[in-house]
């Protein structure tokens, strides 16, 4: 199957960041919606510490801006783990939006972080619904990583074996210098253990360094979780910690 644009050079970079860092800014979910925090770092989005058994959520492939962004790039996804070490990987799949010379080009994969990507061959396009899940029974070092294109009507599988990776679960949009994208994404249906966001008390909000992110707790008993990928502020309000393995470039 043919390389997607510019992923290998995504992936290789991160590849090679496990002895580095990046600074993400952490604070508690709150219960109510509109709740915005300023950008940091270039995760933006939910982590939910502690054993978990499954993450699912669903969102909209984001059209690529290549008029205000030529070369940029930005990732969606859900993870399970933190990719901090072989002893702990990060388990992920989701979707890309890139621009390449002005080109706009998407595509679907996973990853067991840090071992390379897999891109899957499967169409993917600006607008495509997409609805995600990973589960792992408790202790388990079993996972199951499942990637639906609703609109295209595709659905591809992964089962992987790793040390049982009972540290954290994810929604991400993972922001590149530039960022493909100037609109919001949204993570509807986001439900980890079949539960909304806001019943987890110790979920943490990320802001990335290009966009800041919002949380509303009230739709339809499950959690939205709003990313914006181009935000004016950079203040930092709180604390910082370092997470490994995912630098802004």
């Amino acid at each position: 199957m043919p390389p997607a644009p510019r992923a290998a050079r995504r992936r290789t970079a991160l590849l090679g960041s496990l002895s580095c860092a990046a600074l993400l800014l952490v604070q508690p979910a709150a219960a109510t919606g509109g709740d915005c925090l300023a950008p940091t770092a270039n995760w933006t989005g939910s982590v939910v510490s502690g054993a978990h058994t499954s993450i699912s959520a669903r969102w909209t492939v984001p059209r690529a801006d290549c008029a205000a962004s030529p070369d940029g790039l930005t990732d969606q996804w859900i993870g399970f783990g933190s990719g901090d070490s072989w002893q702990d990987p990060l388990n992920q799949t989701g979707t890309s939006a890139a621009c390449e010379d002005g080109v706009a080009s998407y595509w679907a994969w996973w990853e067991q972080f840090p071992a390379a990507p897999v891109n899957y061959p499967d169409p993917v396009r600006a607008g495509d619904v997409m609805q995600s899940s990973i589960t792992a029974p408790k202790n388990s070092q079993n996972y199951t990583m499942t990637l639906r294109d609703v609109t295209r009507n595709w659905t591809q599988t992964v089962y992987v074996t790793g040390p049982a990776t009972g540290t954290q679960v994810e929604a991400v949009t993972e922001l590149h210098t530039p960022s493909a994208l100037t609109t919001t994404i949204t993570y509807d249906r986001l439900l980890i253990d079949s539960r909304p966001l806001g019943a987890f008390p110790n979920a943490e909000i990320l802001p990335g360094q290009l966009g800041g992110v919002c949380v509303d707790t009230g739709l339809d008993g499950a959690s939205t979780l709003v990313t914006a990928p181009q935000k004016a502020s950079t203040t930092r309000t709180s604390e910082e910690r370092i997470r490994p393995g995912h630098l802004s470039r």
